[in-house]
């Protein structure tokens, strides 16, 4: 079932595999022409008929009785072979033909009991003599008319062979720019809004790469465009909101006062959170790589989010797991994955878990929730800024939607992988693949 899935995938192995099918059915074929051609008794009316008129011709030079010597040299100046049966003996010109003589020919009508046919071993006849009877292979298997045949069904399949191979590589050069589109579409749904497409052809294939390359063009245009809306206005919003929280102070304290702090905290928060996915855009907001241990920073962040239900397990992340990282931001991506852990679990579920290995790839973190889960269609776009699949964007079911966004960007600049697996009512998994 493997194979079938991937037959119905892959548009380069349908194509081939159309061309191996008609060689198949083509070998099939002219098999079996041939085989029903050439099954015993094979009548080929007037073949057969000058086959017996040419023994006829060669008998009468041989004598009567026919004579061993003469049979020899006529046998090896026309390249045939004879055998004469007669009660009181018979002999051969060549060894193997008493077996050859036993094969079953054709009678032909008019021809005074002469019979003939094609056999396995070649053109045969027989006519009567007196005294017994004369057995001519005329046309040797590796010299007649079943061998040439024989001969064109093998050309015909090597020259079909070859057709199918040869195919195969120029489908593979014509369909080249589909590899490169599947590519680019992968890379450009990973967010490599940077990455372009070479081709040089002129046909509608290369023409198509020009067009997804310049379509790229305009969504990374769109997409800086409104990131750099949302970065002049995140600067622009800090003067304002510290001369907001400056004049809070000077204010009594009362309920309104601390709403209104609240308030500001939490815009001024979300401004943070816009600076800092920039700072990760920008070459000049390089990481500070360090080797950091593993357990150490996941229980730095873990332990002042421990008291929060239904609480967070770690304890079995290995020791002598090692990273490099920046710890500022390894620090944050923690702490919103934690976050969101605990936020979307009830609390009489399982503690939120953490477990670490090494792997091949890497050190694999992973951070499992029993609590309420997403469904397909908001994980495929959980990653994106200010995605919330809460349409009302109540502030009891989450923040701005920046948090995994940041996290997804944390782990870019690292050169590392973030996944998320989840179903509704059964959790969530959230997997971080750190290169070593």
């Amino acid at each position: 079932m493997g194979l079938i899935r991937r037959i119905r995938a892959s548009l380069f192995l349908k194509i081939p595999l159309i061309f191996i099918l008609a060689l198949v059915l083509m070998i099939v074929f002219i098999a079996g022409a041939h085989r029903l051609l050439f099954k015993p008794p094979m009548r080929f009316e007037s073949i057969l008929t000058h086959s017996v008129s040419y023994a006829q011709l060669i008998s009468r030079d041989l004598g009567h009785p026919p004579s061993l010597q003469q049979a020899r040299e006529l046998a090896d100046r026309l390249f045939l072979r004879i055998r004469y049966e007669a009660p009181s003996g018979g002999w051969s010109t060549h060894e193997g033909l008493e077996k050859i003589a036993r094969h079953e020919l054709v009678t032909l009508k008019g021809m005074a009991g002469a019979a003939a046919g094609f056999t396995p071993d070649g053109l045969c006849a027989r006519i009567p003599v007196a005294g017994g009877s004369l057995f001519f292979l005329l046309r040797p298997w590796n010299k007649g008319f079943h061998h040439r045949v024989n001969q064109l069904l093998l050309a015909v399949s090597i020259l079909a062979v070859l057709l199918i191979v040869g195919i195969w590589f120029l489908i593979q050069a014509l369909l080249r720019p589909i590899r490169v589109l599947r590519e680019g579409m992968t890379k450009l749904g990973c967010g490599e809004m940077d990455f372009r497409m070479q081709s040089r052809r002129p046909d509608e294939l290369g023409e198509l790469i020009r067009s997804f390359n310049r379509m790229s063009d305009r969504i990374n245009d769109m997409i800086r465009s409104r990131e750099r809306l949302l970065l002049d206005v995140s600067h622009e919003m800090r003067s304002p909101l510290t001369r907001i929280k400056l004049a809070l102070e000077f204010l009594e304290s009362s309920e309104p006062r601390q709403a209104i702090l609240e308030d500001v905290e939490e815009v001024e928060r979300m401004v943070t959170a816009i600076l800092e996915s920039e700072r990760l855009d920008n070459p000049h907001g390089a990481l500070r790589l360090e080797t950091i241990r593993l357990d150490e920073a996941i229980r730095k962040v873990a332990e002042p989010m421990a008291g929060r239900q239904p609480g967070i397990q770690w304890r079995n992340v290995p020791e002598d797991l090692y990273v490099r990282a920046d710890a500022e931001r390894l620090n944050i991506l923690l702490r919103n994955l934690l976050d969101n852990a605990l936020r979307h679990s009830r609390h009489s579920d399982p503690p939120v878990k953490i477990t670490a290995e090494r792997h091949a790839d890497g050190v694999i973190v992973r951070i499992h929730d029993s609590g309420s889960g997403m469904p397909p269609e908001v994980v495929n776009h959980i990653f994106e800024a200010f995605y919330r699949a809460d349409p009302s964007r109540s502030k009891q079911t989450g923040g701005y939607g920046l948090g995994m966004n940041m996290c997804w960007k944390i782990m870019q600049a690292h050169g590392g992988r973030i996944s998320v697996e989840s179903q509704p009512g059964q959790g969530t998994t959230i997997t971080l693949v750190f290169r070593v």
